[in-house]
Parts: structure tokens; C-alpha cells; sequence
């Protein structure tokens, strides 16, 4: 292993090692008063990508049990309801002192938000926490889902030749478009949070509606399994033209990753109408295969007009592609 791919690993363990802080510190926010109650009883279970309702009205404090199975990525959100300030916590096991697996606090406004790629089959817990809470009279809905769950490796896949930023490719998160990865191609060093870009592909949108966005962003190789991938976030731009040459690589001016998962979420606070945004993803693991883009929270949209589809072919893609 060189030096490059030995620091590479040494950051994202170093990633790992924060969010587990993160997660340490974030759990001793005041409870409410009936922390600890487990609603809704029963263990849930779900193989549908699309959101379903796991309760209307959890309280702060309360927990329930899921059954996940290992490889699969599932969503648990609160991003549908704004009843009060909520922090979720993900835990190994029947239990909220078991081993802490993820976080999140504050993904859409106040809201949260957890995108986890399970390491093993078996129960996790969700915690769902109101911030800094003494007792409460108001209840939240939450939902998840099993967003990799039954999709099997598509047939082709959209673009495939935008390496670098003037060649972006397209994209919109309304549409179940399957993108081109990238391979072969040598790092650009580092952008921001990615300490290394190896087989960047650069994509825009537009914006068709304003709002918040939250973008899931997942990746997979041809034959259905989820590799790593990571993002930088650029914007906004009030034409495509303008943003290229306002990138140099040292700040993303809204969201970027760089973790182990196969899944990230980029989010879009307060975008408007008309904007244009460019999105740096890297296919760290290097396989060749596929990316996907859906909404999972936010009023906003992004404008699938400016998307041709079309498939790229063992020969290459075709010209009339994306315009």
C-alpha cells in the first residue's frame, strides 16, 4: 500500500473517530421526562426504497427496534414534521446503550436525519431526542426506509465522460436517472474535505423550485454492491458558466463528505429558483458502476428539463446525449 492510500485511510478512520465523539457528546442533551419508553412496540421491518411511516407521534425519549439486513442502506427521518427540534440516534442491538452506529442532528432545519449502510443482520434501535427537553406535549412522525433494497444493477447508465468540471454532465433528483461512475482516472488532489479525488465526475443542477433540498446520493458497482463514494458541493451560481471558473479546489461553499459510506447526503439550505450548483463526486473504491440521486427532505426541487436520457454502450455514449 503507498503512502498516499496509508494517509487516505489514517483521515477517514480519523472521520470515524469525530462522529463517535460527536455522537458521545451530542447524547447528553437533557431528555425529556419519559426517556426511555419504547414506542412503537414490535420490531419493524421494511424492503421498500420508498419512505413509510414508522409512527405519527413519538415523543422525545422515546425509542423503537428495527430489523436490518448486512450490505442493505436505510434512511430513518424526521424531515416531514416540525413539531420540535429533534436529534436521532442509531444504536446496535435491542437497546439504547447499545454500541452507537450513527447520528444526526439539525439535516433539514431542525430536523434529522440518518443514512446507514448496515455491517451485519440483525435489530438496531432508533433514539429519537428533543433538544435540551425537561418535558414535552407535542409528537413527531418518522419515517424510514430500505433505499437499496430491491434495486438491481441497471442496464446502463447516463454520461460517463465528465471528468473534469467543463465537461459536467446533468442531473436532477426527481427522476429515477441511473449516472455513469468514474475509473481509471488519476486524483486531483485535494478539493476542501476530500483529501483525495481518485475517478472524479462532475455533474450540475438546476433549480426549479425554491427551498431546501436534501440530496441522497448513493453508489454502486455493476453488480449491485455498494461502494464508497464522496462529494463536494458548489454554490450557487447564477449560470452554468459561472461556476466552473469559480472553483479552485479550497472551499465548498455548501456541503462535503468525505467518509467511508456508500451513502452521503448533500444538503441545500435556502436554494432559489433559477440557481445552478456543481457537485464533485469521487469513486474512491475505483469499481466500475453507477450512481444515484433521489430527494429525501426539503420543499425545494431540482429541474429534470435540463436531463436527456440516454445510455451509455460498450462503443461509448451517445453524442445526443444530456443535449
Amino acid at each position: 500500500m503507498n503512502l498516499k492510500n496509508v494517509n487516505n485511510i489514517t483521515m477517514k478512520n480519523l472521520y470515524i473517530i469525530i462522529l463517535l465523539v460527536l455522537i458521545i457528546s451530542k447524547n447528553g442533551y437533557t431528555q425529556c421526562s419519559n426517556y426511555g419508553s419504547n414506542y412503537p412496540s414490535g420490531t419493524a421491518s421494511t424492503t421498500s426504497s420508498s419512505l413509510t411511516t414508522v409512527s405519527t407521534c413519538m415523543y422525545g425519549g422515546e425509542y423503537t427496534y428495527f430489523n436490518v439486513t448486512a450490505g442493505e442502506t436505510y434512511t430513518w427521518t424526521t424531515c416531514g414534521d416540525s413539531d420540535f427540534d429533534t436529534q436521532l440516534t442509531l444504536t446496535q442491538g435491542s437497546s439504547t446503550t447499545g454500541a452507537d452506529l450513527a447520528y444526526n442532528d439539525d439535516d433539514c432545519g431542525t430536523q434529522s436525519t440518518i443514512t446507514w449502510t448496515a455491517t451485519f443482520t440483525g435489530t438496531v434501535t432508533l433514539l429519537v431526542s428533543q433538544y435540551n427537553c425537561s418535558s414535552n406535549s407535542t409528537c413527531m412522525t418518522v419515517q424510514w426506509a430500505c433505499t437499496s433494497c430491491g434495486a438491481p444493477p441497471p442496464a446502463g447508465c447516463i454520461g460517463g465522460s465528465n471528468n473534469t468540471c467543463a465537461t459536467s454532465d446533468p442531473f436532477c433528483t426527481g427522476t429515477a436517472y441511473n449516472y455513469c461512475n468514474s475509473t481509471g482516472v488519476a486524483s486531483m488532489g485535494t478539493y476542501d474535505c476530500l483529501i483525495s479525488t481518485p475517478n472524479p465526475m462532475w455533474m450540475y443542477l438546476q433549480i426549479s423550485t425554491s427551498g431546501s433540498i436534501d440530496i441522497l446520493i448513493e453508489q454502486y458497482a455493476t453488480d449491485g454492491t455498494a461502494i464508497d463514494v464522496d462529494f463536494a458541493l458548489y454554490g450557487p451560481y447564477t449560470s452554468l458558466a459561472s461556476a466552473c471558473p469559480a472553483i479552485n479546489g479550497s472551499t465548498a461553499t455548501v456541503d462535503c463528505s468525505f467518509s467511508t459510506a456508500a451513502t452521503e447526503t448533500a444538503n441545500i439550505v435556502g436554494a432559489v429558483a433559477g440557481q445552478w450548483y456543481i457537485m464533485l463526486i469521487t469513486n474512491y473504491n475505483g469499481a466500475a458502476g453507477y450512481i444515484e440521486f433521489s430527494q429525501t427532505g426539503g420543499s425545494g426541487a431540482t429541474n429534470c428539463n435540463i436531463v436527456t436520457p440516454c445510455q451509455s454502450t460498450a462503443t461509448g455514449t451517445n453524442p445526443l446525449c444530456n443535449g
